[in-house]
């Protein structure tokens, strides 16, 4: 009998800890690209974000649920503002030298970026990232570095889209990858596919607003006509769920 009454009580121990009272914590979610607690607005290091809606919390959004849309603010094409480290007539067709596939499109949106396009998608598929990335990012027309993207416009106009890519994706969608700067291929970069998205319209290979498909997932981009600024929609995931000191997490929303 003694035996028995100890079972409880060894659950019991088991048991987590209950939360800190709800005066000391804080509930944060961290969400892909932007932390957004309770589908409010709130500044992020990225971007305002306009509006969000949790699925299953406040209900579906839009067609997939899940959406969020970020005002990335202004676009600046201006030599001297990306920056270059000399002066270009035109930043949309920069030469950078025989290792890369045609002239470079740089654009800032808050950070350097310098946009490669090839024909087709195998084409895409067969760049070396990890050598023309660092060798891009690093190049002398940089002075604080660059993000390196290379994209594709698929679209029945496009002479090296086929009916395959087509059907794949939607016309004018911009298939890309990318090399961060200071990190290297990753999968996914708001301000890379934004980037890709201008640089497409100024090379005339693109609409203004249209979906952008990188490794990790597909974004939807607008590059807007009545203020030159960027807005990012995509959808989001919770990634993790935790408890901060309050005073902490004020300083996150503040």
């Amino acid at each position: 009998q003694p035996q028995q009454q100890q079972q409880p009580q060894q659950q019991q121990q088991q048991q987590p800890p209950p939360p800190p009272p709800a005066q000391q914590q804080s509930e944060v979610r961290v969400l892909v690209s932007a932390a957004v607690a309770g589908g409010t607005k709130h500044d992020t290091a990225l971007g305002r974000v306009l509006t969000c809606c949790w699925a299953g919390r406040h209900g579906p959004c839009g067609a997939g649920g899940n959406i969020v849309s970020v005002d990335l603010g202004s676009v600046v094409t201006a030599w001297q503002d990306i920056p270059l480290a000399c002066p270009v007539e035109d930043t949309a067709w920069i030469d950078l030298g025989p290792d890369f596939p045609g002239p470079a499109t740089c654009v800032s949106v808050g950070n350097p970026h310098a946009v490669f396009f090839v024909p087709t998608l195998a084409d895409l598929a067969a760049v070396d990232l990890n050598r023309l990335g660092p060798s891009a990012e690093t190049h002398p027309c940089f002075p604080e570095r660059a993000n390196i993207s290379f994209a594709t416009v698929v679209s029945p106009a496009a002479p090296g889209s086929t009916a395959a890519d087509c059907q794949r994706y939607e016309p004018g969608t911009i298939v890309m990858r990318v090399w961060e700067r200071g990190t290297g291929v990753t999968g996914a970069c708001g301000t890379g596919a934004s980037a890709v998205r201008v640089a497409a319209v100024r090379r005339g290979l693109a609409d203004r607003a249209g979906p952008v498909v990188l490794d990790g997932g597909a974004l939807h981009v607008t590059w807007r006509i009545d203020d030159n600024g960027i807005t990012l929609q995509g959808a989001i995931d919770r990634v993790a769920s935790g408890h901060l000191n309050a005073d902490f997490a004020a300083t996150l929303f503040a």
